[in-house]
């Protein structure tokens, strides 16, 4: 899933999802949900309850090769629900980080971008002193309100 580039191989960015996949309705991407389905031609039916889903398919092996016999159950008890989304508003701030590891901000109204400015305040220290990005993509992002 989530790689249209890569043709008949795994891409930068790609995950596993075989023969059935969760797909996030805003952006398309995958979702953490993986049972896994042997492949065949398809999962016919879908049906979703306020128990859970059930599956309908022309394999009888799913979430993590059990025999479901051509029709499973995957309930919501014990599943994470899916993370909540945030719309911005405007007027807002955008903020860009540059290859030698400053963000700038700027203001955005809809219409009118404002003037880029340091983002934190700008380290009167050494460089060494400025943030690192280095360990932003294993920390979890945490949106905040502009």
């Amino acid at each position: 899933m989530n790689n249209s580039f890569a043709a008949d191989r795994a891409g930068p960015g790609a995950v596993a999802r075989e023969g059935i996949a969760a797909l996030d309705p805003v952006n398309g991407l995958p979702l953490s949900w993986n049972p896994g389905r042997n492949r065949g031609v398809g999962a016919f039916a879908l049906v979703a309850t306020s128990q859970g889903l059930w599956i309908g398919s022309d394999t009888d092996r799913i979430g993590r090769y059990e025999y479901h016999g051509r029709i499973a159950f995957m309930p919501l008890a014990g599943g994470i629900p899916v993370a909540e989304s945030r719309v911005g508003t405007l007027p807002g701030d955008l903020f860009r980080i540059g290859t030698d590891n400053t963000m700038t901000r700027r203001t955005f109204t809809g219409t009118t971008l404002g003037t880029p400015r340091p983002s934190p305040p700008a380290s009167t220290g050494p460089p060494s002193a400025a943030p690192s990005w280095s360990a932003a993509a294993s920390t979890p992002a945490t949106p905040t309100a502009a």
